[in-house]
């Protein structure tokens, strides 16, 4: 989605239980996060960006989690969300995209 306002471009996925939103704002990577159950959010900016022609993955550290989405430009509506806290796989899902 692109909003003229800010200059953002954003993309929704959802696995019923977990809404993520990744925007990019200029050079800036920005990932939202909703726990649909509970309602706890997250923000996070400055994502730090690993690509090759087969897969791309942005990284949000905060503190000791690191928040995790892969993308495959052959099937992009969907992505992979992992958290990790430090090296333990907290979260590991499919999301697929609502917009």
């Amino acid at each position: 989605m692109f909003s003229p306002r800010h200059q953002e471009r954003r993309a929704a996925f959802t696995d019923g239980e977990w809404l993520v939103a990744v925007g990019k704002n200029g050079d800036d990577f920005i990932y939202y996060g909703v726990n649909l159950e509970t309602r706890d959010s997250i923000t996070l900016r400055r994502a730090a960006v690993s690509a090759n022609s087969q897969r791309q993955v942005y990284a949000w550290n905060n503190g000791n989690y690191r928040y995790q989405v892969a993308w495959r430009p052959s099937d992009p509506k969907v992505i992979r969300l992992q958290v990790f806290d430090g090296t333990r796989e907290l979260l590991n899902r499919l999301l697929y995209q609502t917009n």
